[in-house]
């Protein structure tokens, strides 16, 4: 049984986060094209379909799912990819959650992985032991 949840720079807001990450290329996919998309992680391609996956996921549902179990929330405001309003989202939709802001932390915490980390231990300190 899970005890508690803990999202870092997690996603909620899908087609905004897509729109941001993918620029125009979001707006081939939403016309109909399959575009190729070149990252960290390699060359891949994204199908329109992909849009269509996003919509059947409902977000407010699933916070309500997470009940009365703890949730800490950290993020970076100095997010590139995933904007902090993500993370404020996900607290109002779950029940028990805790939002941690971090200044200057971008989306994958360089430079601020021990902060987060920090953060990270005492809420589960405080939450679990």
């Amino acid at each position: 049984r899970v005890a508690g949840y803990i999202f870092w720079s997690t996603p909620v807001k899908l087609h905004e986060t897509f729109r941001l990450i993918l620029g125009e290329d979001y707006e081939k996919l939403k016309a109909g094209s399959t575009v190729t998309v070149n990252d960290e992680s390699g060359v891949f391609s994204l199908e329109p379909a992909i849009l269509e996956d996003l919509d059947m996921h409902n977000m407010d549902e699933y916070l309500t799912a997470l009940g009365k179990r703890p949730v800490l929330v950290i993020h970076g405001l100095a997010d590139e990819v995933v904007s902090p309003s993500n993370a404020e989202y996900i607290c109002k939709g779950a029940e028990n959650a805790e939002l941690e802001l971090v200044m200057g932390a971008d989306h994958s915490f360089l430079n601020k992985n021990l902060e987060r980390e920090n953060l990270t231990v005492a809420w589960l300190r405080k939450n679990f032991l």
